[in-house]
């Protein structure tokens, strides 16, 4: 081949588009995460104060844990596994574990306190825990896809 020869790469029809196969994973953990912070932030119980106030304190504060597990996964899915079975992991992962967190969120008990108040802790802190077991699946995910690129 000469330098003013130029080498097009063919594409054959039964080679798949790895564009999909990258992203469709991505998309379904997203998905499955806003899924289950719609279902917490409807379905947990609210603060409700002395004078019997009611507060969708879940509702409010959710949704700032959800945008901080979501940019983790993009950060997960910018590091593909080579295998497609190797890319299910993290949706499997994220929907596990977010599901786990609308579960606690919405049937865990309420504290109680004497002068009559209601308060949610666990639909407070589950979003938190989320987040960092979040975090950690997608840490793994891109070490994993980041060593295996290295052998």
């Amino acid at each position: 081949m000469t330098a003013t020869e130029v080498e097009i790469p063919r594409i054959d029809k039964a080679q798949p588009d790895e564009r999909t196969g990258r992203l469709l994973p991505a998309a379904v953990a997203v998905g499955g995460l806003w899924l289950a912070l719609a279902l917490s932030s409807v379905f947990a119980p609210d603060l409700i104060s002395a004078d019997y106030d009611h507060v969708p304190i879940v509702a409010f504060m959710i949704w700032v844990w959800g945008a901080v597990a979501t940019g983790f996964v993009l950060f997960g899915a910018a590091f593909p596994a080579p295998d497609r079975l190797g890319r299910w992991a993290l949706p499997v992962a994220v929907v596990g574990i977010w599901g786990a967190v609308a579960l606690v969120s919405v049937y865990a008990p309420s504290i109680v306190a004497s002068d009559g108040t209601i308060v949610p802790v666990a639909g407070l802190f589950a979003p938190v825990a989320g987040v960092v077991a979040t975090g950690f699946a997608c840490l793994a995910v891109a070490w994993s896809a980041v060593s295996e690129r290295r052998r």
